[in-house]
């Protein structure tokens, strides 16, 4: 069975925005990792109440005023909150794109129907 060129160009797509998909859910992925650290060293920092504590730049650790500190993580996972709703939007608008190839893939595939009684 020959596809036609309509067809194999809704493959290559369906395949070009897996592709993409695969790229979202790793981005999402590693961020929300970013964020559960964030939320834990912010856990931290509160637990403790401590006046200065040390924070790795580099592969140097310094030693900083606490409430830098917790400025610095709070606007870090303010930023990553807002990335992630950014990518779950993507998620969803590629999804939803992938669903609609899909369909059309499936309408392709499909025998014609039979029309009337033998």
């Amino acid at each position: 069975m020959d596809m036609s060129e309509e067809t194999k160009n809704s493959l290559r797509e369906f395949q070009e925005y897996q592709q993409q998909l695969r790229m979202i859910l790793t981005q999402k992925t590693q961020l929300e990792m970013r964020l559960a650290e964030t939320k834990k060293a912010q856990d931290e920092i509160s637990k403790h109440n401590p006046s200065e504590v040390y924070k790795i730049v580099g592969q140097v650790m310094l030693k900083t005023d606490s409430d830098k500190a917790k400025k610095g993580l709070d606007d870090e996972a303010e930023m990553i909150d807002v990335r992630l709703k950014s990518l779950k939007k993507q998620e969803t608008s590629v999804n939803d794109k992938l669903k609609a190839i899909q369909e059309k893939l499936e309408g392709s595939f499909k025998p014609p129907a039979q029309s009337g009684a033998q």
